[in-house]
């Protein structure tokens, strides 16, 4: 189980168009051509993670991202909560029907850095 991580959602500099979900405490990373499929990709991107630390004790799960990733965290939104359970949906199989208009009202501004404090249970495995 992580603790105490926070996650950062950003443009991509490198792929234009596309999400970088960034986690602080473990520098893993999920992109995707929009933020929930960022998020989704950095939730499975830290269970196998954590699958490869139970096999493996000797494994390091915790190493912090650069400096200029936690720099973004002062200035980032919080993500809102219904961001978090479309992207729960999404990792269950589900896929909301109305997702998209639901995106659009919960961000107002896509191009500004967001920041989440996930619950631990989103990374379960």
């Amino acid at each position: 189980m992580l603790k105490n991580d926070v996650w950062v959602i950003y443009p991509s500099q490198q792929d234009e168009g596309k999400y970088v979900a960034h986690s602080l405490r473990t520098d893993q990373l999920g992109v995707g051509e929009c933020i929930v499929d960022a998020l989704v990709e950095l939730v499975l991107a830290l269970r196998t993670l954590l699958k490869e630390r139970r096999r493996d004790t000797r494994v390091d799960i915790y190493r912090d991202a650069p400096a200029e990733v936690w720099d973004m965290l002062n200035h980032a939104k919080r993500l809102p909560k219904e961001i978090e359970e479309i992207a729960q949906m999404r990792l269950e199989g589900k896929h909301p029907a109305r997702m998209k208009r639901l995106l659009q009202n919960a961000l107002r501004h896509p191009r500004t850095p967001r920041a989440i404090h996930p619950d631990p249970e989103l990374i379960h495995i």
